[in-house]
């Protein structure tokens, strides 16, 4: 029903390949040339942007086998001609002659603009702001957000943007792109409100003070989540049931500063001094990594302010060890002197040794794959793999892994990090199985035939869902009300 949706499909011709704008998105650069305001309800829609090649690696020959983009049911290359005559013939009977001739006699617009940064609609939890200024983001943060957000990665340009409104300042982070400019926001895992990278808090820990890394959660919900961490960690001490964690923990000392896996993971390269197996369940356990230092961004001073990261309840640092040599007492009191006082004489062993390569455990949708060769991964592949999975910005080297079983081959592929490697998988969008890097599908459009992303899609599901997508284009087209994106 959006005639500038219609007008645009109209002019373009028969699609006839793989589309689809979350599994296949277009790059921000040339985003807008498929995007169009529909005049009857004023929202965005999207023109539908054809795949121009699709391919995937194959682990075996140690190439890239392309893939048929075409949809079932399309015409082929030689019959489009006449397939997209008589489809027109029956698209005039059913919306009107007149109708769709005009909006094939009219020359589209390029009706959603791309976006510059002062265009940007400078919005956080349903307040907008009014753009104050711009500047391009100091370097040091750039890698940092680049670490964190996929959007920076790639980008020509990553901008600072001040709004305004009320009289309170924030700062904006745009991804400039070509002629396209996108905002860079998350969500706090705390309160789920709108997180700007700006109001991100950044920790470190003692064994690399001068590295800095994105934590998704905002100085106040750090403030409440504070207040719960210091007894939960005495709590474990008090009733953990893992040996191998309670001993490691004992040697430690008190832990009073804020810490946590998921909000402050420990680095992949010294990951494993922070993991045990406990011996009754067989499980990796963790063992709390405290940060060294918390700040956060300034935008009125345009620097950082230190925050200071010592949990509530938890002595200051020169009643530590009077306030330890109490808490052992308790602690004897309830679990047992000699118990506790044998867990603090022995040596902790490092229980989790750093996982190499050859130790990583293959598996896939439950099915365990034997090694049987690794290789540093291709430096094209490595570009790909970067721009899509987190774990291999910053990898020393990203390594693929030969796997197999019954017969069959897989390539996984690895993460290296110090002395600590991690496999890199995702999940499929339509099955949501397992998908290995190697195994996802891989596009690029004509627009930029030489630059290939990776879809979260596997082979299997495309071709299940390439199945109806011819057939939802056409019906686009019969019952669309959107005039822009048909013409």
């Amino acid at each position: 029903e959006c005639e500038a949706q219609l007008r645009r499909m109209l002019q373009a011709g028969v699609v006839s390949a793989i589309y689809d704008d979350v599994i296949f998105p277009t790059p921000e650069e040339y985003r807008h040339h498929f995007k169009v305001k529909c005049e009857k309800t004023g929202r965005i829609v999207n023109i539908p942007h054809a795949v121009a090649s699709l391919r995937v690696w194959n682990a075996n020959e140690l190439k890239y086998d392309e893939i048929d983009p075409v949809l079932e049911g399309a015409p082929s290359e030689a019959d489009k001609e006449t397939w997209w005559t008589s489809f027109l013939s029956k698209l005039k009977n059913q919306r009107g002659a007149d109708y769709i001739e005009d909006l094939l006699a009219n020359e589209p617009e390029d009706d959603e603009p791309a976006t510059k940064v002062a265009e940007l609609k400078l919005e956080v939890d349903a307040g907008v702001f009014t753009l104050v200024s711009e500047r391009p983001l100091e370097l040091e943060r750039v890698r940092i957000y680049t670490a964190q957000f996929p959007a920076c990665v790639g980008a020509d340009q990553v901008v600072a943007v001040i709004g305004e409104r009320n009289g309170e300042k924030k700062e904006f982070t745009a991804a400039v792109k070509g002629s396209s400019a996108l905002l860079v926001k998350s969500t706090c895992v705390i309160t789920l409100a709108d997180l700007l990278p700006s109001e991100a808090i950044e920790y470190s820990f003692s064994e690399d003070p001068d590295t800095w890394v994105i934590a998704q959660i905002s100085r106040e919900a750090l403030e409440s989540y504070r207040k719960s961490k210091f007894e939960l960690w005495k709590e474990l001490l008090m009733k953990g049931e893992c040996e191998a964690q309670l001993r490691r923990m004992l040697q430690a000392g008190v832990v009073s500063a804020i810490y946590d896996d998921v909000i402050f993971p420990t680095p992949e390269e010294y990951r494993h001094h922070f993991k045990v197996k406990c011996e009754k369940t067989g499980r990796i356990v963790n063992i709390p990594h405290a940060v060294a230092s918390l700040r956060v961004w300034n935008a009125n001073e345009l620097k950082y302010d230190e925050i200071d990261p010592v949990l509530e309840g938890a002595p200051s640092e020169a009643d530590k060890e009077t306030w330890w040599t109490s808490f052992l007492s308790k602690l004897k009191n309830q679990r047992g002197a000699d118990y506790i006082e044998d867990l603090l004489a022995n040596e902790p062993e490092d229980d989790e040794p750093a996982t190499k390569v050859a130790e990583l455990k293959l598996e896939v949708d439950a099915g365990v794959f034997t090694l049987v060769s690794e290789r540093p991964l291709e430096l094209e592949r490595v570009r790909i793999y970067t721009a899509q999975f987190p774990a291999c910005v910053g990898a020393d080297q990203v390594v693929a892994v030969i796997g197999e079983r019954n017969g069959e081959k897989k390539e996984f592929t690895a993460a290296v990090k110090g002395s600590s490697a991690l496999l890199v998988k995702s999940t499929c969008v339509i099955t949501l199985a397992d998908l290995l890097p190697s195994e996802a599908i891989e596009y690029s459009f004509s627009e930029d035939p030489d630059t290939w992303v990776i879809a979260q899609i596997s082979r299997e599901a495309l071709e299940s869902y390439r199945k109806s997508k011819f057939e939802l284009w056409k019906e686009l087209l019969m019952k669309g009300e959107c005039e822009a994106q048909l013409r």
